[in-house]
């Protein structure tokens, strides 16, 4: 028989992890004066790799995933199934958006199913706020259902339309990486019902992002659930707002873990700044 293989040591592994990382991170920030990284990895629940993790960082569009929690709970808790439709207010979607919504109910009565896809899966801003205002009943009701669970680092000021037409509102609607690592952790080791499992299908099959934490992972079979955000252009700095993914992977033969990086304020350009996020991936997935 072969003998048991050593039993890993996380703590020194994260150790090894975060210093490969901070190096890195650290050589960016140099090149880039002024850019902001973030960076949390939490591996089999409880051993955290940990760069900048506790500053706030804009959210945007990775937002959609404590909306997404928040609209899932009140609907069970109302007794909506995933198949059962909502109406949700027209008037504060996009025209091109309305279209969409036209033709699967005139009257904007849509399947929740279809609801959850739009915010989880693809990049619908305002049909996240049509149901921050219908479904959740507004951003002080969002905050207290995500405080309420202890991520106390993750804050909604502003509708998610409104914080990227105006870059004065980039840190409106904000979270740190650590809390949005620790969030996902925790969702994803609920005994899932029909919309947390609707909200990972949707995460597994986005096309937002590829280039990312998706990418780092390439050739290592993976079966990866992620979301990501993009910010504006700052018109005065011409800097990206916000360049954003957080993700939860499993990798064959390797425990599965979280990992969320956060770059704020970049003046590298955006493919330079998702490859930023994709080596550091590349780097976590080669160490564990």
């Amino acid at each position: 028989a072969k003998p048991a293989a050593p039993a890993v040591d996380y703590a020194k592994l994260c150790n090894r992890i975060t210093d490969s990382i901070q190096s890195y991170v650290d050589s960016v920030q140099a090149a880039s004066p002024g850019t902001r990284i973030g960076v949390c990895a939490i591996i089999d629940k409880s051993h955290y790799v940990e760069v900048n993790a506790t500053d706030s960082f804009p959210m945007y569009g990775l937002g959609k995933f404590p909306l997404a929690l928040a609209v899932a709970q009140r609907m069970s808790e109302k007794g909506v199934a995933l198949h059962n439709s909502t109406h949700i207010s027209s008037g504060m979607l996009q025209k091109t958006t309305r279209k969409v919504l036209e033709k699967i109910d005139k009257h904007f009565y849509i399947p929740m199913s279809d609801l959850l896809g739009f915010i989880a899966r693809d990049d619908y801003m305002d049909i996240a706020d049509a149901l921050t205002h219908d479904v959740v009943l507004g951003t002080d009701s969002l905050n207290a259902f995500v405080h309420k669970r202890g991520y106390i680092d993750t804050h909604f000021t502003k509708k998610m339309t409104a914080a990227y037409k105006d870059t004065k509102h980039a840190y409106a609607n904000r979270t740190t990486p650590l809390g949005m690592a620790e969030m996902m952790r925790d969702f994803f080791g609920l005994n899932m019902d029909d919309y947390d499992k609707a909200i990972v299908s949707a995460m597994a099959s986005t096309p937002i992002g590829p280039n990312r934490i998706v990418k780092g992972l390439e050739g290592t079979r993976a079966d990866i659930s992620h979301m990501a955000g993009t910010g504006p252009v700052d018109k005065k700095t011409k800097r990206i707002t916000a360049v954003n993914d957080a993700a939860y992977i499993r990798i064959p033969g390797k425990k599965p873990y979280t990992l969320v990086v956060l770059i704020a304020n970049s003046g590298l350009d955006q493919d330079a700044t998702e490859a930023v996020i994709a080596h550091i991936s590349r780097l976590l997935s080669a160490m564990l």
